[in-house]
């Protein structure tokens, strides 16, 4: 995936390192208000944070099993993460507890796999269902969870080559061939750089004269 949204996204800032964005854009779509249910699903997600909070505490009463903000940190690591009700929907410090979480889950993946990319799948499996497994599974005829991360990885953009934009001449006004000499004897150059003075013409000697003697 090239661009996912407006560089000003508060989920986005907090999410710098590829896999981080990729995580964010699955988890919550960079919507720090994000409510995801185990077994359910919310009907419409919060627009506000005093609707999230207010929506997640109502979900604790019930018993529910349930993940919040950009990278969807579970209920059950809160209080693990210094986190409670209200400033798990802050972006920063959601930011800091999800990148807390899977570098927790990378540590045991490269322990047991060894650099590379079964470590990266187990670690975000792990980060998923708490194990190397799980995330790795299809969901029905749907692409697992560590797929989707891997697919939503932003590719590296190519620079654009610049042009040069046209110059419109206004009126009669045109400009000045290149090199063309003012009566200053200088080059008409914008800004006085690149002011080149004139020079006498080295004579033309014959072509027998090869010791410059005549």
């Amino acid at each position: 995936m090239a661009d996912f949204v407006a560089p000003d996204n508060e989920c986005l800032r907090y999410a710098q390192a590829p896999i981080a964005q990729a995580m964010a854009f699955v988890e919550s779509s960079f919507n720090p208000y994000a409510i995801g249910v185990v077994g359910g699903a919310l009907v419409r997600q919060p627009r506000n944070k005093p609707e999230a909070i207010a929506t997640a505490l109502a979900l604790k009463a019930a018993g529910y099993n349930y993940s919040m903000g950009c990278r969807q940190v579970n209920q059950s690591n809160l209080a693990k993460y210094g986190l409670d009700h209200n400033s798990v929907f802050d972006p920063r410090q959601n930011a800091m507890a999800g990148s807390a979480i899977y570098d927790e889950c990378r540590t045991r993946a490269v322990a047991k796999f060894g650099e590379g990319d079964s470590a990266t799948r187990a670690a975000l499996s792990c980060y998923y269902s708490g194990n190397f497994t799980r995330g790795q599974q299809k969901e029905g005829n749907k692409a697992s969870y560590v797929d989707k991360v891997l697919a939503s990885l932003p590719s590296t953009s190519v620079p654009q080559v610049g042009l040069a934009i046209p110059v419109v001449a206004k009126g009669k006004s045109k400009r000045q061939p290149e090199g063309k000499q003012t009566s200053t004897g200088a080059a008409d150059f914008r800004g006085g750089e690149n002011v080149a003075t004139t020079q006498p013409a080295e004579a033309k000697r014959p072509s027998w004269d090869v010791f410059n003697e005549f």
